[in-house]
């Protein structure tokens, strides 16, 4: 049998071979022989790959990156990049940027705006604790969504704690993105504050809002709901939320016009305030919900009847240990009717019935195994070591599990 040789292959063939090919892989294609760099060197086999530079690039003057949709800067190891690279990237078609550790300072505030605005997504990462970057730069990006911008989706990561920014100028400016992102510091913030007043008195654009770490302990619970409520996707995660809130979130959901669908409400405090929880409406709002996280909210029995019988969830994360009170079998059905579940917990001494709690867990184990799951995912985030590895590794026949020792 004859052999087949790489160069002897059609172009078209080689080019959908070398669109799986990962970013070190292509560039060694393009090493081999003329004719396969010349195949490689099409842009659009390099605009799906996410680049990431250390150091200066002229990559606009590199024409098989000229269709570059994705584009990380990382300046963890010293590298900051000259202004000439800002303006490069405002003249290109990039999907996605983000900033890694990277010192702005020195990029001339509009300039740094420009190339912002020209992008879909931007996101800032590792910024905590680091001037990076000043007000008056993030303030020009600001005005640029004002003005008319590409801009879709906004990472702020910690930059908003760290930053004094106009509350008026933040608030305005992202009600024309679809997403935001802005991890706070466990105070309270008045962008935030300021940005959840906007969105109930105008129209925006957002169906993703993540808030997390962001404290809104003494944000009005009804301005609170009647904000959310018109987001799909709200991360509410570490926000130090009560009671309250979540009651007022709940009577949102029961509404026709809600439009929220996921929801994370983990990491507060309402569970020190059971009594406080209105189990009458909280059981038929959450399960409204496409998605849920809520790890320290008590349950009763009458959320988990209502998940195996008339609910939208697909994804639950909660606290086994808050579960003691609630019947093994309802708790398993219901369960096992979900796609993704999540459970949190440490070992069964953690909570008032240890012995009903092992019980719990272990008969949702078992339903898996033996029972009609529609469980796909299930992430087991804490000390899970107590289960007996038989019941594990049935399950793992099953479904995809996911190992997580850190809560926190």
């Amino acid at each position: 049998m004859a052999r087949t040789h790489l160069d002897t292959l059609p172009n078209e063939v080689l080019h959908n071979v070398f669109r799986f090919l990962n970013y070190s892989d292509l560039k060694s294609v393009l090493l081999v022989c003329k004719h396969l760099m010349n195949i490689g060197t099409d842009p659009t086999l390099w605009k799906r790959i996410p680049l990431t530079i250390r150091s200066f690039v002229p990559i606009r003057n590199i024409p098989r990156l000229s269709s570059l949709q994705n584009l990380t800067i990382h300046g963890q190891f010293g590298f900051d990049p000259p202004q000439e690279l800002f303006k490069q990237i405002s003249k290109m078609s990039l999907k996605k940027l983000s900033l890694v550790k990277t010192d702005l300072t020195s990029i001339d505030p509009n300039v740094l705006a420009e190339a912002a605005n020209s992008v879909e997504s931007l996101e800032f990462t590792n910024y905590e604790h680091m001037d990076f970057m000043t007000k008056f730069q993030l303030e020009k990006i600001l005005l640029g969504i004002l003005k008319g911008s590409k801009l879709k989706y906004l990472d702020l990561d910690t930059l908003l704690t760290a930053l004094d920014v106009s509350a008026a100028l933040f608030s305005e400016a992202i009600l024309n993105l679809q997403g935001l992102k802005s991890v706070g510091s466990h105070q309270e913030s008045l962008p935030i504050n300021s940005l959840l007043e906007e969105i109930c008195r105008s129209a925006s654009h957002l169906t993703l809002l993540d808030i997390q770490c962001h404290s809104l302990e003494s944000t009005n619970p009804e301005m609170l709901a009647s904000a959310v409520s018109q987001i799909e996707t709200v991360n509410l995660e570490y926000c130090e939320l009560g009671s309250i809130h979540v009651n007022e979130i709940c009577k949102k959901l029961n509404q026709i016009n809600c439009k929220l669908r996921n929801l994370n409400i983990s990491c507060n405090s309402y569970y020190e305030e059971e009594d406080e929880l209105d189990q009458s409406i909280l059981s038929k709002a959450l399960n409204k919900l496409e998605t849920l996280t809520a790890d320290k909210v008590v349950f009763n029995k009458n959320f988990f009847t209502e998940l195996n019988s008339k609910s939208n969830l697909k994804k639950i994360g909660f606290d086994t240990i808050y579960t003691d009170d609630i019947p093994t079998d309802i708790l398993a059905k219901s369960l096992n009717k979900l796609e993704e579940l999540i459970l949190y917990g440490w070992k069964p001494e953690a909570s008032m019935d240890p012995q009903q709690s092992k019980l719990n867990v272990e008969g949702i184990l078992s339903e898996m195994v033996t029972g009609e799951t529609k469980i796909k995912i299930l992430h087991l985030k804490g000390n899970f070591d107590w289960i007996d590895s038989d019941i594990l590794t049935k399950v793992e026949s099953k479904v995809k599990v996911k190992k997580f020792l850190s809560l926190y």
